[in-house]
């Protein structure tokens, strides 16, 4: 009886069934072949809608959507998707769909805070404090950054990501890292709203990498402008790319700060390798922020780089096998040592942090208290266990949110 009722046909509404292919970036010999299906087979379902529930159920999972969608009768609605500035080459790349599931997913988080402010008396989101700024004051913006965020110029990027996630999401902006996507393929990622803006950072970057990215980001949102980056190379076709690159290097490290330096310890001024490794170590920024810096500033001509061009583009490249556990957030555990549960639940909350941001968490878990939601509504949502949301819950209640 149930293999009846799984390989009868079913009638639903083919251009769902295009729009939820089409959102999730799969062409069709691709879902064809996860399927184990032809290309004809995947045009003929969405062509006359008649497909087995079996069928149906793999094409659901694999475009990450409920099956009641395909038996809608509306004419579904494409989401406009943000502006692809990454390039492998001189060539643009594709999006893909865990790049696609990922956007997905942050706005879903937005949609979820905005759902419970309506409902909530005492929840109210910020409007975005920045999003009045104009867009030809670009030259202003790294002077707008150093106001807000404080320090010294020459500690500025020494100061942990951490700290500037949590400084940035206090303006109502929020931030989130992902874990299943390689840095050469997305580094990071800017979706702008006048309310609760968005930042996705890959977290398998370096940390200084990763601060770099955020900047780049961060100024993205500053100007108002969408995209996906991946950020692999010094000269860009885009101007929108150009601009927040070096605002990101101009925050984390400042043109007059870094001349002034130069100029007083000449030996650096060759740029070689090894001078490149130790400033990068001096100013706590990546080897490409000093790179970028002395192109910038004239320091490498176009000759020099010309000449130089592989080691160059190498500090910016992402190695394809990373040889430390470290930069993935695991550390190396010998064969000897015993797993510590505590302690793993504890590793579990941290990376659940990463992944959703402490501004999302903090305010599922306020909604919690509340009583809007569940405790089961609060683990679906950060997508952990009951266990992890109860030592989540005790890590902010200590305030040791040092991710």
């Amino acid at each position: 009886m149930c293999g009846i009722m799984t390989s009868a046909k079913l009638k639903t509404n083919g251009e769902w069934l295009v729009w939820a292919r089409k959102t999730a970036h799969y062409k069709t010999e691709k879902i064809a072949k996860r399927i184990s299906k032809t290309s004809e087979t995947i045009k003929k379902w969405e062509n006359n809608g008649e497909i087995s529930f079996n069928n149906l159920s793999k094409l659901a999972h694999e475009y990450q959507r409920p099956t009641t969608i395909f038996f809608n009768d509306d004419k579904p609605v494409y989401e406009n998707e943000p502006p692809n500035f990454r390039t492998e080459g001189s060539e643009k790349m594709t999006i893909t769909p865990r790049i696609a599931f990922e956007i997905r997913k942050a706005r879903s988080r937005r949609e979820t805070l905005l759902n419970l402010e309506e409902e909530s008396d005492d929840f109210e989101i910020p409007l975005f404090p920045f999003k009045n700024f104009q867009v030809e004051d670009i030259n202003k913006i790294p002077e707008l950054l150093s106001d807000f965020l404080g320090y010294k110029p020459r500690s500025r990027a020494s100061i942990g990501l951490d700290h500037w996630i949590d400084k940035v999401e206090s303006l109502g902006l929020l931030v989130f890292q992902f874990y299943d996507i390689k840095p050469s393929e997305l580094r990071g990622y800017a979706l702008y709203y006048d309310k609760l803006p968005i930042i996705g950072i890959n977290s398998k970057e370096i940390d200084n990498a990763k601060k770099f990215t955020f900047f780049h980001e961060l100024a993205h949102i500053i100007m108002k402008k969408e995209g996906l980056s991946n950020i692999n190379q010094y000269s860009f076709v885009d101007k929108e790319e150009f601009l927040c690159n070096k605002i990101a290097a101009e925050t984390l490290l400042p043109n007059k700060l870094f001349s002034n330096y130069i100029n007083e310890n000449t030996s650096y001024s060759k740029f070689s390798a090894e001078d490149i490794k130790r400033l990068s170590k001096i100013f706590h920024v990546s080897q490409s922020v000093i790179v970028r810096k002395a192109i910038t500033l004239n320091y490498i001509t176009k000759k020099e780089y010309d000449k130089r061009i592989n080691e160059f583009k190498s500090y910016i490249a992402v190695p394809k096998t990373l040889k430390s556990s470290k930069i993935y957030g695991k550390k190396k555990r010998l064969e000897s040592d015993k797993p510590d549960h505590k302690k793993g639940i504890h590793n579990k909350a941290m990376i659940s942090f990463r992944k959703n941001g402490k501004y999302f968490t903090k305010f599922l878990l306020n909604a919690y208290e509340e009583e809007i939601i569940s405790d089961i509504d609060v683990a679906l949502e950060l997508g952990v266990s009951l266990e992890i949301v109860r030592e989540m819950k005790k890590i902010l209640g200590k305030e040791e949110f040092n991710v």
